[in-house]
């Protein structure tokens, strides 16, 4: 049996959690990249560009990270409502983990994902950049009720988004 992390290969980041940039989060690069819907296939941005106009119609921009993860796109109207999804799911993971050092960090660290308006704290990082930020999950029913992990990605160099996953 191979533990090995693929994760880490394929998608440039931060996933050791000490020292990613909020706690409990950890981070990863996306590219912008196109999905020929007509081949089923990604595609970079040269070679989309090398694509006749008429191909190019079946294609959309998308990013890796997105694809690869199967993430669909949320709308989160305000910063209320996704403070109000992270409430709910922390409390969710919370409540399923057994006593120990996961459930400990995860209350430790729960107040910066939910509140806080300095940039230092998950929150404040998103409330500051809401205009930049996209948010995504495997499922967006779910998602919006806080019972699936909510991916955020922050989309001011939109070309290399980073996404935080909790």
């Amino acid at each position: 049996n191979d533990d090995t992390d693929v994760t880490t290969d394929a998608f440039p980041g931060e996933y050791d959690l000490s020292k990613t940039k909020f706690p409990l989060h950890y981070e990863c690069k996306g590219r912008q990249m196109y999905y020929d819907e007509a081949d089923c296939e990604l595609l970079t941005k040269a070679q989309y560009e090398d694509l006749s106009d008429e191909r190019k119609s079946d294609c959309e921009s998308t990013y890796d990270v997105v694809q690869q993860n199967n993430l669909q796109e949320i709308t989160v109207k305000s910063i209320a409502v996704f403070q109000a999804i992270m409430k709910a799911y922390l409390k969710a993971v919370i409540k399923e983990l057994p006593k120990g050092p996961m459930k400990k960090a995860l209350k430790t660290h729960a107040k910066g994902c939910m509140s806080g308006a300095d940039v230092k704290t998950f929150y404040g990082f998103v409330k500051k950049n809401f205009d930049n930020i996209s948010f995504y999950a495997v499922d967006p029913g779910l998602g919006m009720q806080g019972k699936c992990a909510v991916v955020v990605a922050d989309l001011t160099d939109w070309e290399a988004p980073t996404y935080y996953f909790c």
